[in-house]
């Protein structure tokens, strides 16, 4: 039996590392799979499937767990999961600020701007 992962949880790593995992795809050859899989979890395929094919549930603990290895985090960062604006289509748990610049984050999943919130729920 396979490992239930977090559904919300892995579409916020998704869609706050997109852009990373098209460039080790890229540079691995698998970049139009990986392209082809990110379009079914846009058309409503869980993100947690795809997760977990790619192998990233140690990502995905580290993320949960708000730590990780310095190889985590140099190749994806740190995952924000508060904040004020939220996924524009309710379907990740990624919370997300302006930038130092002051652009709105982006939702690379949906491809749409962040939605504003006023409360935290």
């Amino acid at each position: 039996m396979g490992r239930v992962v977090d559904e919300r949880h892995a579409m916020a790593l998704l869609c706050a590392r997109l852009g990373r995992l098209r460039e080790l795809a890229d540079a691995g050859g698998w970049l139009r799979r990986l392209d082809l899989q990110i379009a079914a979890v846009r058309d409503g395929d869980p993100a947690a499937s795809l997760v977990e094919r790619l192998g990233l549930l140690r990502i995905l603990d580290d993320v949960r767990a708000g730590s990780g290895s310095a190889a985590t985090t140099e190749l994806w960062g740190q995952v924000e999961l508060t904040g004020d604006y939220v996924c524009p289509r309710g379907r990740c748990a990624r919370r997300g600020r302006r930038d130092a610049r002051g652009s709105e984050p982006m939702c690379q999943l949906a491809e749409l701007q962040m939605a504003f919130v006023t409360a935290i729920e």
